[in-house]
């Protein structure tokens, strides 16, 4: 059963990554990839027996370290991955053609964000689907009817893992740390955030009917 629900989870995973890049999931219909995970009733019904057998906690600690991977992998690298395509990009030395690069990297900055932020709360999701057992049957996962062998109980209280922090902490504390290590160059990150403050700060002082007579802030963009 161990064996079917960490199959199904890494398929859903494999789907979402592949929507991410705009390519279809391979070995998953669009049906299937729009169920939520756990919502299915045999995984549910795996899900349950892993619990009743005493293996929770460490099925969800199984499903962090998988969720880590991920970040570390894929959403991580297209984060800087949105930063190095700026930087390749063609310079223009004209003051609008300035302005309007600097603006480019404003809305770069708010898709990269926005990306990361979206894969976050899809894995927390599911995390936080099985920290909590909230799929069908999951409160009942110590019940007598779900399997002929004795339930075994496992302690009380949140999973922790790795710092001893609760899921969700650990995660997005995991996520900071990857961004940072990531940096193509010693503080990357925040030239690029205050560039963009920079830019945004200008653009709301000036307001929009000065947007295209400006010129450029001080920066690189």
């Amino acid at each position: 059963h161990w064996a079917i629900v960490a199959g199904a989870l890494l398929a859903d995973r494999e789907a979402f990554v592949a929507r991410l890049s705009g390519a279809p999931p391979t070995g998953t219909s669009d049906a299937q990839s729009s169920i939520p995970f756990g919502s299915d009733p045999a995984i549910a019904h795996s899900l349950t027996l892993v619990c009743h057998h005493g293996f929770h906690g460490l099925f969800v600690q199984w499903a962090f370290g998988e969720a880590s991977a991920r970040l570390k992998t894929v959403a991580v690298p297209r984060f800087w991955a949105a930063y190095d395509r700026l930087l390749e990009s063609e310079p223009d030395a004209r003051p609008a053609g300035r302005a309007a690069a600097q603006r480019r990297c404003v809305c770069a900055l708010m898709e990269a964000v926005s990306e990361l932020r979206a894969v976050a709360e899809s894995e927390l999701s599911i995390l936080r689907v099985l920290e909590a057992r909230e799929w069908p049957g999951g409160s009942n996962a110590g019940a007598s009817s779900v399997s002929a062998f004795p339930a075994r109980p496992e302690p009380p209280g949140h999973i922790r893992v790795g710092l001893g922090m609760e899921i969700s902490e650990e995660l997005l504390s995991l996520l900071q740390t990857l961004t940072a290590s990531a940096e193509p160059n010693p503080g990357a990150l925040e030239d690029w955030m205050a560039h963009c403050w920079r830019r945004l700060f200008v653009d709301a002082t000036r307001g929009a009917g000065g947007l295209a007579a400006d010129g450029p802030v001080g920066g690189a963009w």
